[in-house]
């Protein structure tokens, strides 16, 4: 039995963890102050949120790190695209340049910057997370879609959109082989996002387009302003797609597709007759 706790302000991706994880491999706990010894795996999300607590103080990061290292326990950063500029047009790699313009982007580099002491630290960046509860961003969009408000997503902002899901499943995968293989080379950052870039507009179209079937109402009115003249509105580069070839190579994890997640999540979330 392998234990995870984590440090999740939000909750939903413990949530995710706890619904899919299979019962007789893990045990998930949910950190709200110190972890309990009994834990052997630490993760950590750094939320993107306008909400300045589900961020981490500087006491709850030094917390956490001493914990780690006091017991040698392992802890695993969920961190974000955003560490990046946004303003190449390659993907980019672990290895590419931190040069973060927004100030979520500058919390997660100076998170990956004080914990990177640890002997044990995976980071993993990862694209847009998206699921559709409220106090997530696409959650939030959704609701204002709902009333009836106008929403502006820019064209030429581009990344991966990445279920919470699909992360959770990520998570587990990466857990079970860390705890078979001694291999100190594994203790590095690596990147995840769902397969499929494409522009925050074009994204947020398909999205509502799918929800305005499922709800019998009508299409959402999506402006699309360029990223410039919303640069002050989003916590993410211009482009932050990321490549994701080393995770598929040191844990043989593939990308999968966000379109298909989606499609999942909503039918999840509103049922048809058809699926029940």
């Amino acid at each position: 039995m392998i234990s995870i706790g984590i440090v999740d302000s939000v909750g939903a991706v413990f949530e995710a963890l706890a619904t899919s994880a299979p019962t007789d491999n893990f045990s998930i706990e949910r950190v709200t102050d110190l972890p309990s010894d009994a834990i052997d795996y630490l993760v950590v999300m750094l939320q993107l949120s306008d909400d300045p607590d589900a961020h981490f103080s500087t006491s709850d990061a030094e917390r956490f790190r001493l914990w780690c290292e006091t017991r040698q326990k392992p802890l695993i950063l969920i961190s974000s695209s955003s560490v990046f500029s946004g303003h190449e047009q390659a993907l980019y790699l672990e290895d590419s340049g931190c040069h973060p313009g927004t100030k979520f982007g500058q919390y997660c580099v100076a998170m990956e910057q004080f914990f990177h002491p640890l002997p044990k630290l995976l980071v993993l960046r990862t694209g847009w997370l998206f699921d559709l509860q409220k106090g997530n961003w696409l959650g939030d969009a959704i609701d204002q879609f709902q009333n009836g408000h106008e929403i502006d997503f820019p064209p030429d902002q581009t990344g991966n959109p990445t279920a919470i899901k699909d992360l959770s499943r990520v998570l587990l995968a990466i857990v079970q082989q860390l705890n078979c293989a001694d291999n100190p080379a594994l203790w590095t950052t690596y990147h995840y996002g769902g397969v499929g870039i494409v522009s925050l507009h074009r994204f947020c179209k398909v999205v509502f387009g799918e929800l305005s079937t499922v709800l019998a109402c009508p299409l959402a009115t999506i402006f699309s302003s360029g990223y410039d003249e919303l640069q002050e509105k989003h916590q993410f580069g211009k482009n932050t797609s990321l490549d994701c070839h080393k995770i598929l190579c040191d844990f043989g994890i593939k990308q999968r597709s966000w379109l298909q997640d989606f499609s999942m999540l909503l039918r999840e979330t509103f049922p048809t007759p058809e699926d029940g």
